[in-house]
């Protein structure tokens, strides 16, 4: 197990269903699997992280396959290196996680989000055979020099901390979502849509690869829709009357497009 203390940063073992340090910090391991390594300096709420709401909508959208595509891609990445330990930050709810573990089993996969209650849904899928935790993406519970990937789909990441767990030959699989990601969905809630022309190679890390990938999915019923729509941050931005257009919508077909980069460390 590569844990650290979140505190003080001194190696972590099991202690009956506890993890403690030598300076006797204690984390319980919950009964759904995971363990909260998240502290109160590290919060920036008293929930941080998606609502319920939109959790159990990813989970539920996700579980209908509409983005096997995206995992297809990085699973094929996934299986290209000689991966012993892999760190998903910003898991979520486990989606790409769980599919992780299910086609490459010898890898120990560890994933994490600032969400407690993402944890918890991520936790249904197995709770054993990955490493589920708590935590802060700026403070993160591994090891120096112990992960052979990171990955991280769509999130937030704090650089340093990616390049400490990082060994030396480690890679950073990065997952963007691409100038026309959804921009149906887009056109349907936005009087204007800005596309961004943004460069997504702005990390100070040796670029190996990078590939856009683009693909359509249809959506054919009401609850899919408003499911993948909840767990955008569209959802948060748009107006009522707009709100209401996809409230009523009963199919659409949607733009898949994502970048993805390789960093060495």
């Amino acid at each position: 197990m590569l844990y650290i203390c979140p505190k003080c940063h001194e190696k972590l073992i099991i202690v009956d269903k506890s993890y403690k340090c030598i300076n006797n910090h204690t984390y319980d391991i919950s009964s759904k699997g995971y363990v909260n390594f998240l502290l109160n300096d590290d919060k920036n709420s008293l929930h941080p992280g998606d609502t319920k709401d939109s959790l159990i909508a990813r989970y539920d959208f996700l579980n209908k396959g509409y983005y096997k595509f995206i995992f297809n891609k990085v699973n094929n990445i996934v299986k290209e290196y000689n991966i012993i330990n892999l760190l998903d930050i910003g898991c979520g709810v486990g989606y790409y996680t769980y599919q992780l573990k299910v086609n490459n089993p010898s890898i120990n996969i560890y994933g994490f989000d600032i969400a407690k209650e993402a944890l918890a849904i991520a936790s249904r899928y197995t709770k054993k055979d990955i490493n589920w935790f708590v935590s802060n993406s700026k403070n993160i519970p591994i090891e120096d020099n112990s992960i052979d990937a990171v990955l991280a789909m769509f999130s937030f990441i704090t650089l340093d901390e990616i390049k400490r767990v990082l060994k030396d030959d480690g890679i950073f699989i990065q997952v963007c979502a691409g100038k026309n990601h959804l921009i149906e969905l887009k056109q349907t809630i936005y009087d204007e849509v800005k596309i961004k022309e943004e460069d997504n190679n702005l990390l100070p890390l040796n670029l190996i690869d990078r590939n856009e990938y683009t693909t359509t999915i249809n959506i054919d019923n009401n609850e899919d829709i408003i499911n993948l729509f909840k767990m955008t941050p569209h959802y948060y931005r748009c107006s009522k009357e707009k709100k209401n257009i996809i409230n009523n919508l009963d199919k659409i077909e949607l733009t898949i497009d994502i970048v993805i980069n390789i960093y060495k460390k």
